[in-house]
C-alpha cells in the first residue's frame, strides 16, 4: 500500500459530576489513499475507528453509572 498514514492527537476534557476535570489522550490514523482499492481500505479503517470510539463512549456512560450506584470504599 502506497498511502501515507496521518495520526491525529486530542486530548478531550470532561468534567464529573463531582466538578473535577478529567482528561483522556484519542489517536485517529488516517490513511490518505492512492487507488480506489486503498480509499475503500481508508473508508473501512475510519468506520472501525469511529465504531471503536462509540463503543468506548458507551462504556464511559456505563462506567459513570456503575460508579454513582456503587459505594466509595475508602
Amino acid at each position: 500500500m502506497e498511502g501515507k498514514t496521518k495520526e491525529y492527537n486530542y486530548t478531550r476534557k470532561y468534567k464529573t459530576k463531582d466538578g473535577e476535570i478529567k482528561e483522556y489522550n484519542q489517536v485517529q490514523s488516517y490513511i490518505t489513499a492512492e487507488s480506489s482499492k486503498e480509499d475503500d481500505l481508508q473508508h473501512y479503517i475510519t468506520d472501525t475507528i469511529k465504531t471503536a470510539n462509540r463503543k468506548v463512549r458507551e462504556l464511559k456512560r456505563i462506567d459513570k453509572i456503575i460508579n454513582s450506584v456503587l459505594p466509595v470504599s475508602g
